[in-house]
């Protein structure tokens, strides 16, 4: 158990790694599953997954960049900020390819219980070296609790882990401890009531996108946010996609992640739609109105 999943993320590079050590890590993704190998000081190369393909996870290209001194394989799925999904076959094709290579596999699957049915297994069930990497933040809406975990069967991995935190958290707050059981005990319930109320979030940014002139996305799969992108005449008409964000955030008080802040083209943004129906209508809304502003 970690202080979040964030905790966990930095706790394996720097128990496995050192400085000059390689990883390979899948884009887009949660930053924190690149940044901190690269915030200490490890040499991090970035497989980009593609608008035109869906942002299917290319395993070809992926294999491709793993290099002699590499340590770490890290995916994201289902993936944030895109919402795609890995399948059972190219999950356990990737996990062969890490026990042939004798690397880890870091999977973060942070969003894998909004799957509404058959998720793919962990992948921490399927070879020692799988780590895999979640919290009470995303599925279960309890951020504030700071709970997270990663599980694997790596004994040398564990044990170093809690070296790691021995010099950063020790331990997790008992009583983040004591909410996140309490919410697990009604674990099924809860997730029940999210997914309908993600699936009713979901169709008001489905009707959104679909309709809108300046706007395009690959539909996220699974998961509360996706990653839309302006299209080729706003991206024409704009100095550059981030006047945008700018302006929404300043004027309009509404708050999106651009692409360029994920190491992403700059045209996408990333939307969340985990919030009250209303709340979400009324950031969609403000998107526009700033969008029209400045075309």
């Amino acid at each position: 158990m970690t202080s979040g999943g964030s905790e966990a993320i930095f706790s394996i590079y720097a128990a496995l790694m050192k400085p000059g050590d390689h990883m390979v890590c899948e884009t887009p993704n949660y930053p924190s599953n690149y940044g901190i190998p690269q915030g200490l000081g490890q040499d991090v190369t970035l497989c980009s997954m593609d608008f035109e393909d869906d942002y299917r996870l290319n395993l070809d290209k992926i294999k491709s960049m793993v290099q002699p001194n590499t340590k770490v394989l890290s995916i994201c799925h289902p993936n944030n900020p895109t919402g795609c999904c890995i399948t059972v076959e190219e999950l356990q094709n990737l996990v062969d390819f890490c026990r042939e290579k004798d690397i880890y596999l870091l999977s973060d699957e942070t969003y894998r219980e909004m799957y509404l049915e058959d998720p793919p297994p962990a992948a921490c069930t399927l070879y020692d070296k799988a780590i895999s990497i979640t919290s009470m933040s995303k599925c279960y809406g309890i951020p504030g609790c700071r709970i997270g975990w990663l599980a694997c069967k790596d004994q040398h991995l564990l044990d170093e882990v809690l070296t790691v935190r021995e010099y950063v958290s020790i331990t997790n707050n008992s009583v983040g401890e004591v909410l996140a059981t309490e919410v697990l005990k009604r674990g099924e319930e809860m997730m029940a009531e999210h997914r309908e109320h993600i699936a009713i979030n979901k169709a008001i940014v489905c009707e959104w996108v679909d309709n809108h002139e300046h706007i395009e996305w690959v539909y996220p799969e699974v998961g509360v946010v996706g990653f839309p992108r302006l299209k080729d005449h706003v991206v024409e008409a704009l100095d550059h996609p981030n006047d945008l964000f700018v302006l929404l955030a300043d004027k309009y008080r509404t708050f999106t992640v651009p692409g360029g802040m994920m190491d992403c083209d700059p045209r996408h943004f990333r939307v969340g739609f985990g919030a009250f129906p209303e709340e979400l209508k009324q950031g969609l809304q403000n998107f526009d109105d700033a969008l029209a502003e400045l075309l």
